[in-house]
Protein backbone atom coordinates (compact mmCIF):
# COMPACT_ATOMS: atom_id res chain seq x y z
CA UNK A 1 0.00 0.00 0.00
CA UNK A 2 1.34 3.45 -0.94
CA UNK A 3 1.17 6.32 1.51
CA UNK A 4 -0.16 9.64 0.46
CA UNK A 5 0.98 12.90 2.06
CA UNK A 6 4.10 14.09 3.81
CA UNK A 7 5.84 13.00 6.94
CA UNK A 8 6.16 15.29 9.94
CA UNK A 9 9.90 15.69 9.35
CA UNK A 10 9.37 16.79 5.73
CA UNK A 11 6.84 19.39 6.83
CA UNK A 12 9.16 20.70 9.57
CA UNK A 13 12.03 21.04 7.08
CA UNK A 14 9.80 23.04 4.70
CA UNK A 15 8.58 25.30 7.52
CA UNK A 16 12.18 25.87 8.70
CA UNK A 17 13.28 26.82 5.17
CA UNK A 18 10.36 29.25 4.85
CA UNK A 19 11.23 30.87 8.20
CA UNK A 20 14.89 31.30 7.26
CA UNK A 21 14.04 32.85 3.87
CA UNK A 22 11.44 35.15 5.45
CA UNK A 23 13.89 36.26 8.16
CA UNK A 24 16.58 37.14 5.64
CA UNK A 25 14.07 38.94 3.44
CA UNK A 26 12.69 40.87 6.41
CA UNK A 27 16.14 42.13 7.40
CA UNK A 28 16.81 43.20 3.83
CA UNK A 29 13.53 45.12 3.72
CA UNK A 30 14.33 46.92 7.02
CA UNK A 31 17.80 47.89 5.74
CA UNK A 32 16.30 49.13 2.46
CA UNK A 33 13.70 51.24 4.33
CA UNK A 34 16.40 52.85 6.52
CA UNK A 35 18.59 53.51 3.48
CA UNK A 36 15.59 55.11 1.72
CA UNK A 37 14.85 57.29 4.79
CA UNK A 38 18.50 58.38 4.94
CA UNK A 39 18.58 59.23 1.24
CA UNK A 40 15.35 61.20 1.60
CA UNK A 41 16.65 63.24 4.56
CA UNK A 42 20.06 63.68 2.95
CA UNK A 43 18.43 65.23 -0.12
CA UNK A 44 15.17 66.93 0.98
CA UNK A 45 16.59 69.07 3.80
CA UNK A 46 19.81 70.18 2.01
CA UNK A 47 17.93 70.83 -1.25
CA UNK A 48 15.31 72.98 0.50
CA UNK A 49 18.05 75.02 2.20
CA UNK A 50 20.11 75.36 -0.99
CA UNK A 51 17.12 76.41 -3.11
CA UNK A 52 15.92 79.04 -0.62
CA UNK A 53 19.38 80.50 0.03
CA UNK A 54 20.01 80.73 -3.73
CA UNK A 55 16.61 82.39 -4.26
CA UNK A 56 17.37 84.92 -1.52
CA UNK A 57 20.72 85.71 -3.13
CA UNK A 58 19.35 85.95 -6.69
CA UNK A 59 16.23 87.93 -5.78
CA UNK A 60 17.96 90.06 -3.14
CA UNK A 61 15.17 89.40 -0.65
CA UNK A 62 14.95 87.72 2.72
CA UNK A 63 13.54 84.17 2.94
CA UNK A 64 12.48 81.84 5.75
CA UNK A 65 12.74 78.08 6.07
CA UNK A 66 10.56 76.47 8.75
CA UNK A 67 11.36 73.08 10.24
CA UNK A 68 8.21 71.86 12.02
CA UNK A 69 9.28 69.31 14.62
CA UNK A 70 5.68 68.24 15.40
CA UNK A 71 4.45 67.48 11.88
CA UNK A 72 8.00 66.53 10.79
CA UNK A 73 8.01 68.77 7.76
CA UNK A 74 10.12 71.49 6.19
CA UNK A 75 8.44 74.51 4.60
CA UNK A 76 10.06 76.81 2.07
CA UNK A 77 8.32 79.54 0.12
CA UNK A 78 4.85 78.08 0.71
CA UNK A 79 5.89 74.53 -0.22
CA UNK A 80 5.77 71.93 2.52
CA UNK A 81 7.65 68.62 2.32
CA UNK A 82 7.18 65.89 4.88
CA UNK A 83 10.13 64.07 6.40
CA UNK A 84 10.16 60.42 7.51
CA UNK A 85 7.95 59.99 10.58
CA UNK A 86 9.78 57.64 12.95
CA UNK A 87 12.73 59.97 13.58
CA UNK A 88 13.46 62.80 16.01
CA UNK A 89 14.79 66.08 14.60
CA UNK A 90 16.81 68.55 16.72
CA UNK A 91 18.74 71.70 15.91
CA UNK A 92 22.14 72.40 17.49
CA UNK A 93 24.61 75.23 17.27
CA UNK A 94 28.07 73.92 16.47
CA UNK A 95 31.43 75.65 16.93
CA UNK A 96 34.41 74.55 14.85
CA UNK A 97 38.11 75.03 15.58
CA UNK A 98 40.61 76.73 13.24
CA UNK A 99 41.03 73.50 11.24
CA UNK A 100 37.30 73.29 10.61
CA UNK A 101 36.72 70.38 13.02
CA UNK A 102 34.06 70.43 15.70
CA UNK A 103 35.78 71.62 18.88
CA UNK A 104 36.87 68.81 21.16
CA UNK A 105 35.81 70.74 24.25
CA UNK A 106 32.16 69.99 23.43
CA UNK A 107 31.05 73.37 22.16
CA UNK A 108 27.89 72.00 20.60
CA UNK A 109 24.65 73.04 22.24
CA UNK A 110 21.07 71.97 21.61
CA UNK A 111 18.83 74.81 20.49
CA UNK A 112 15.52 72.96 20.29
CA UNK A 113 14.58 72.17 23.88
CA UNK A 114 10.77 72.36 24.01
CA UNK A 115 10.34 74.19 20.72
CA UNK A 116 8.19 72.83 17.90
CA UNK A 117 8.92 75.27 15.05
CA UNK A 118 12.40 76.29 14.01
CA UNK A 119 12.70 79.16 11.51
CA UNK A 120 15.93 79.76 9.64
CA UNK A 121 16.07 83.42 8.55
CA UNK A 122 18.01 83.92 5.33
CA UNK A 123 19.20 87.43 4.49
CA UNK A 124 19.19 88.95 1.00
CA UNK A 125 22.79 87.73 0.47
CA UNK A 126 21.72 84.11 0.89
CA UNK A 127 23.24 83.64 4.35
CA UNK A 128 21.45 82.17 7.36
CA UNK A 129 21.74 84.90 9.97
CA UNK A 130 19.33 83.75 12.67
CA UNK A 131 17.33 80.82 13.93
CA UNK A 132 13.99 81.65 15.58
CA UNK A 133 11.97 79.34 17.81
CA UNK A 134 8.18 79.00 17.59
CA UNK A 135 7.92 82.22 15.55
CA UNK A 136 9.22 84.32 18.45
CA UNK A 137 11.86 86.76 17.18
CA UNK A 138 12.96 87.48 20.75
CA UNK A 139 13.83 83.78 21.23
CA UNK A 140 16.62 83.34 18.70
CA UNK A 141 20.25 82.55 18.01
CA UNK A 142 22.22 84.61 15.49
CA UNK A 143 25.69 85.46 14.27
CA UNK A 144 26.34 82.33 12.22
CA UNK A 145 29.56 82.05 10.21
CA UNK A 146 31.94 79.36 8.96
CA UNK A 147 33.12 78.54 12.51
CA UNK A 148 29.73 78.75 14.27
CA UNK A 149 26.71 77.32 12.51
CA UNK A 150 23.41 75.45 12.93
CA UNK A 151 23.26 71.68 12.55
CA UNK A 152 20.22 69.38 12.27
CA UNK A 153 20.61 66.09 14.13
CA UNK A 154 18.31 63.23 13.13
CA UNK A 155 17.90 60.38 15.61
CA UNK A 156 16.06 57.07 15.57
CA UNK A 157 15.18 55.43 18.89
CA UNK A 158 17.74 57.60 20.71
CA UNK A 159 20.62 56.80 18.35
CA UNK A 160 22.13 59.24 15.86
CA UNK A 161 20.98 58.57 12.29
CA UNK A 162 22.46 61.52 10.38
CA UNK A 163 23.63 65.11 10.89
CA UNK A 164 23.16 68.00 8.47
CA UNK A 165 25.50 70.98 8.95
CA UNK A 166 24.57 74.34 7.43
CA UNK A 167 27.86 76.23 7.20
CA UNK A 168 27.67 79.91 6.29
CA UNK A 169 30.39 81.44 4.24
CA UNK A 170 31.54 84.99 3.74
CA UNK A 171 30.78 85.41 0.03
CA UNK A 172 28.56 82.52 -1.06
CA UNK A 173 25.41 80.75 0.04
CA UNK A 174 25.88 78.16 2.80
CA UNK A 175 27.64 74.86 2.31
CA UNK A 176 25.50 71.95 3.38
CA UNK A 177 27.32 68.86 4.63
CA UNK A 178 25.61 65.58 5.49
CA UNK A 179 27.27 63.16 7.91
CA UNK A 180 26.41 59.62 8.94
CA UNK A 181 27.50 57.95 12.18
CA UNK A 182 30.41 55.54 11.97
CA UNK A 183 30.76 53.89 15.36
CA UNK A 184 33.47 56.19 16.67
CA UNK A 185 32.39 59.47 15.09
CA UNK A 186 30.89 61.04 11.98
CA UNK A 187 31.74 60.38 8.33
CA UNK A 188 31.08 62.96 5.62
CA UNK A 189 28.68 61.62 2.98
CA UNK A 190 30.53 62.48 -0.22
CA UNK A 191 27.48 61.73 -2.39
CA UNK A 192 25.73 64.92 -1.29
Amino acid sequence: MKKRGYTLIEMLVVVAIILVVTGIGGLSIIKAMRRNDYNEMATVIPKAIAVETNKAFEEGSEKTITLDLNSKSIETGGTEKFLPENYTYSVYSVTRDLDGNIDSDGTSSKLTGSHSDIEFEIDDDGKINSVYFDGDETDSVSGFNSKYHPSILVEREGEAFCRIDIISSLYITPKIKVYRPDGSGWVLDSRI
